[in-house]
């Protein structure tokens, strides 16, 4: 659901974050790897509750912010630390 004018655009419920759909424009595998463990899951996801504004076009540029409220189970935050360090992880055994 969203408003859109000569101000910009304003989204709000479930969506994907901003960093998805900057990772999905020069993504070449269709999504395969950031939703694994060693992408970028957790990060480059959809959220629920988001509240986004995008900039009208300025001079061919939009920007996109968006806030997502906390609705994450202790079980969800600790699956997610643990994504975050097997990626790092893995990256510094490259």
């Amino acid at each position: 659901m969203g408003l859109s004018g000569g101000f910009g655009t304003v989204l709000l419920g479930r969506m994907d974050t901003p960093m998805a759909d900057v990772v999905k424009m020069g993504d070449q595998t269709d999504g395969s790897w950031y939703y694994s463990a060693d992408g970028l899951a957790g990060i480059a996801d959809k959220a629920n509750n988001v509240v986004a504004y995008q900039t009208p076009s300025l001079g061919g540029l939009k920007v996109t912010a968006a806030y997502a409220a906390g609705e994450a189970t202790e079980a969800r935050r600790q699956r997610q630390a643990e994504q975050a360090e097997r990626h790092l992880l893995h990256r510094c055994h490259r």
